[in-house]
């Protein structure tokens, strides 16, 4: 069963969100997201190892952001909004298959869905700034 890549960065966001941390912990959530978008194991074993990656390059993506956002307090960013900046921030910085503003529009997508439309205003915000300070020094 395919996947189209708006369900599948949905399950993405969702282990973001999670953040399982044990082996029983990632099963449940397996069973749990293949119920919950009726689709494969194979499919969310998929987009865990994409979270996987993600998560080996917090580190890196959090330093970016915080540069980027200089006028908002990084402590005052809703776990809804931070899940979607670092989904979106790894497509756009590691990710050359997926186009930038296709990553800003899903990250916008998945914060009205999942947090509020005035976080999706400062996600927008946040992600356009880090795209064109991408283009700067590219």
């Amino acid at each position: 069963m395919s996947l189209n890549q708006s369900k599948f960065r949905e399950i993405v966001y969702h282990f973001l969100f999670a953040r399982p941390d044990s082996t029983d912990e990632v099963e449940l959530l397996v069973k749990s997201l293949m119920h919950f978008h009726k689709t494969t194991k194979k499919n969310v074993l998929d987009a865990f190892s994409r979270y996987e990656k993600i998560l080996s390059q917090v580190g890196k993506i959090d330093e970016a952001i915080q540069k980027t956002s200089k006028e908002y307090d990084a402590e005052r960013i809703t776990k809804a909004e931070k899940v979607a900046i670092e989904l979106c921030a790894y497509e756009m910085l590691y990710d050359a298959e997926i186009p930038e503003k296709v990553a800003i529009a899903e990250a916008i997508r998945l914060t009205k869905k999942y947090g509020s439309k005035e976080g999706a205003g400062y996600v927008n915000a946040i992600m356009d700034t880090l795209y064109h300070q991408r283009e700067a020094v590219s």
